[in-house]
């Protein structure tokens, strides 16, 4: 049978025979032919019901359920460490939509996982050398793949900031603003991709319904006209039967609007909620890594550690608070650009839209005038 998987949220209306969808779900698919943009079908635990065609989209298969095989017993991660208190893991490669603040958060499953491919790469050709010369350059050449010398904490060695210190109440300052705008923004776009995701349902269900039982009732009343076979009524007919078909036209023009101005809308929301989701742990870092500026500076004044060793740690500490701020001032610049780029696009849309249904309204208001 056919398998999609759920590209969006779906609530069932109680009663209705609609199946409750979540995002990345695979359904089997049991019928096509339900009309109105509508398949039926079965999810992982059991449950029948319809759901939206646009909603999903076709898989070949089901991706396996099982993890990836592990890494040859002869491989070993790199033993690397940040000489800090501060042991969360960054990255902060990114770029477009998914650049600014995302990039400052956690990624080892990321470096793993391309380790993981470097080693499937090298073992894939193992037995095409021969040569014993180009079989140690080659070894030589996996070892180095597999060794990642700025893992983890130790990306901040690649850093080159300012030799001036960060004012403290300052960058405190922006970094809670940055999180009162991320929790704001974060709310606000999941309320409007809720909005997009419900009014993509109506138009492609609820409108175009209502838009079909105009067309019947034109049809029904053009058909009556037809039958006085009088002249006079035939020109009434015709035009009858004309802004039945417009009607028709005009509920696929719902059916299919979606997908040009709302789907593309709530895709660029589902990446902005995944990224405003891990700003909280980008705070988190900051306040983790200036709790130490704070501890190892009192440490100091007491006499149980050197003033060069707090020097250090705050030095420390400042490289993560200037990339922080530099991700946070990259992310806002995007994001500006962005969204005022996402809403015109929208309302471009939503301009053409309606004015393609008043188009095809005053085809039909031409015939009875």
């Amino acid at each position: 049978m056919l398998k999609v998987q759920v590209l969006y949220d779906f609530d069932a209306q109680p009663g209705s025979g609609e199946l409750s969808v979540q995002t990345g779900e695979y359904l089997t698919v049991t019928r096509q032919d339900v009309g109105d943009g509508w398949w039926e079908g079965l999810n992982s635990r059991g449950e029948h019901g319809l759901f939206p065609q646009a909603y999903v989209q076709v898989v070949s298969s089901t991706p396996p359920q099982v993890p990836p095989p592990p890494l040859p017993s002869g491989y070993s991660e790199p033993t690397l460490g940040w000489p800090s208190t501060v042991d969360d893991q960054y990255t902060t490669n990114g770029s477009g939509s998914g650049g600014g603040i995302a990039s400052v958060v956690s990624a080892a499953g990321l470096v793993n996982n391309q380790q993981h491919t470097q080693q499937q790469h090298f073992d894939e050709f193992d037995d095409d050398w021969s040569d014993d010369s180009q079989s140690q350059k080659w070894k030589q050449g996996k070892r180095k793949a597999e060794k990642d010398e700025y893992k983890d904490g130790n990306f901040f060695f690649t850093v080159s900031c300012p030799s001036q210190h960060l004012d403290f109440a300052q960058t405190e300052s922006r970094v809670e603003n940055l999180a009162r705008m991320a929790r704001s923004m974060e709310n606000a776009v999941r309320a409007f991709h809720a909005i997009a995701q419900e009014q993509a349902k109506r138009m492609m269900t609820t409108s175009k319904r209502e838009c079909a039982k105009y067309s019947g009732a034109f049809h029904a009343l053009g058909h009556a006209f037809e039958l006085d076979q009088d002249e006079q009524s035939r020109p009434l007919a015709e035009a009858l039967t004309f802004t039945a078909d417009c009607y028709e036209a005009i509920g696929q023009l719902y059916e299919s609007q979606p997908k040009r101005h709302l789907e593309p809308l709530m895709d660029d929301f589902f990446i902005y909620r995944g990224m405003l989701a891990l700003v909280p742990d980008a705070v988190q870092i900051h306040k983790s890594a200036n709790s130490k500026v704070r501890e190892h500076q009192k440490l100091a004044d007491e006499g149980k550690t050197s003033l060069a060793d707090a020097d250090l740690v705050r030095s420390r500490a400042e490289v993560i608070d200037y990339t922080i701020l530099a991700e946070t001032s990259h992310f806002r610049n995007e994001c500006v650009i962005e969204f005022k780029k996402m809403m015109a696009q929208f309302l471009h849309s939503e301009i053409e839209f309606y004015q393609s249904v008043v188009d095809k309204l005053k085809e039909a208001y031409q015939r009875f005038v």
